[in-house]
């Protein structure tokens, strides 16, 4: 079974050159979703709960990730006590389904995650793909598509950037560098020229 791993800042494209692999015959794990539904997990709840307080609670006592984020996104150390908790959750999970999908016989799968090196998970995939996006253009694609402004995109990537490797050694640690500056057509059709050169030649 062939792993890539996906990585890549927010709005860069990352889950458009995953749907693309998908549709290539490729199988998908969504980091960022199983990252979302560890709040859920009662262990978790009560450990960020006790660290960071009820007022990141909404009205049905469920973690508010918005307020959340205000939090972390703010103050480094809260972000590194977060990720603490709920990494060694999401990698958990990650291998699980991994498992599932080798079992199943499956050829190819898709690790999608934007702290892919950040989190340490270089050694669960057999390939790094960086997607990478000049900065104009993510400010355009979040602003228009995840109603994000610009001010708290620069909070996100000064939290990142804080916590993530610096990027010309992102690069050195990726196979493969995907520029997502140009049209979804383009995207695709270096994806599939990936899938053709380098995928299909590994199994």
């Amino acid at each position: 079974m062939f792993i890539i791993g996906i990585s890549g800042l927010i709005g860069t494209g990352k889950s458009t050159v995953c749907s693309y692999l998908v549709e290539m015959g490729a199988d998908l794990i969504d980091a960022d979703s199983i990252g979302h539904s560890a709040y859920k997990d009662i262990e978790i709840y009560n450990e960020i709960v006790s660290i960071f307080g009820h007022q990141i609670l909404d009205k049905n006592q469920k973690v508010n990730r918005e307020k959340l984020s205000d939090i972390v996104f703010n103050d480094f150390d809260s972000l590194e006590k977060l990720n603490s908790i709920v990494h060694p959750y999401i990698k958990k999970i990650i291998l699980n389904k991994m498992n599932h999908f080798r079992n199943k016989g499956s050829k190819v799968v898709v690790l999608e995650a934007a702290i892919l090196l950040q989190a340490g998970w270089r050694d669960l995939v057999d390939e790094v793909w960086t997607v990478t996006t000049l900065k104009d253009i993510v400010l355009d694609r979040i602003n228009s598509r995840l109603g994000m402004d610009a001010n708290f995109y620069e909070l996100v990537l000064r939290s990142q950037n804080r916590y993530s490797i610096k990027q010309p050694e992102k690069y050195v640690n990726s196979e493969v560098i995907l520029l997502n500056n140009d049209s979804k057509k383009t995207l695709r059709k270096e994806v599939s020229l990936l899938w053709q050169t380098r995928v299909l030649k590994s199994r």
